[in-house]
């Protein structure tokens, strides 16, 4: 498992403090467990990266069943209460955004209780594409969706198995930040070719394990 993160301003950056384990953001629970710190030792430091202010950039590699997928759940759900802003989860193509959104996004937001009571109850605030909760909207797609990397402006990016997504695609992720001062865009795969374009991404922060 390796992650690497870049701050505010800078192209390289380390990490000079790390916060306690009682943050809310670790009682945050993914759909279907009791998700506990205690195993997942590992995503420690990415989620407290995730709530400094100044980080602007994760990007996990790891290999499969490492838990990628379920440490960025908890970061969404921490999110969309305590710091509700649009938010884009976005993965290989639309057959597997809509898996996702099916098996791991709504469920979470659903079965976690600080999520629960923002959730909306018409049908049409919940469907495959889109969650609207009280304070916050999030989008989920695929990376082959125009639509989703050239309208709408995201705070927030969660990019799931970035290894499947098309050359230049994260540009453009990026490019649908612009209009926010505080983005925040967590990039997680796991890996494929030495020098593409993810793992340049990885390069170019801490190169933490």
């Amino acid at each position: 498992f390796f992650f690497s993160s870049r701050r505010r301003h800078t192209r390289y950056g380390t990490v000079t403090g790390v916060q306690t384990c009682a943050l809310p953001i670790y009682r945050t629970r993914p759909a279907g467990e009791r998700w506990q710190l205690s195993r997942t030792p590992w995503w420690k430091q990415p989620l407290d990266d995730f709530r400094n202010d100044d980080v602007r950039e994760i990007v996990i590699m790891a290999g499969s069943q490492c838990s990628k997928t379920a440490g960025m759940l908890v970061a969404l759900a921490w999110a969309v209460k305590h710091n509700p802003s649009p938010v884009l989860w976005i993965t290989g193509n639309d057959d597997l955004a809509k898996d996702a959104s099916q098996e791991r996004v709504t469920p979470t937001l659903e079965r976690c209780p600080d999520v629960m009571p923002l959730l909306l109850n018409n049908r049409l605030d919940k469907t495959v594409w889109k969650v609207r909760t009280k304070t916050c909207t999030i989008d989920i797609a695929g990376a082959q969706s125009s639509t989703a990397l050239e309208q709408n402006p995201y705070r927030f990016v969660f990019g799931d198995e970035v290894r499947q997504w098309p050359q230049g695609s994260l540009q453009k992720v990026e490019k649908r930040q612009r209009s926010f001062s505080d983005a925040k865009r967590c990039f997680f795969s796991t890996p494929m070719l030495k020098g593409d374009e993810f793992h340049q991404r990885y390069l170019a922060g801490t190169q933490c394990e």
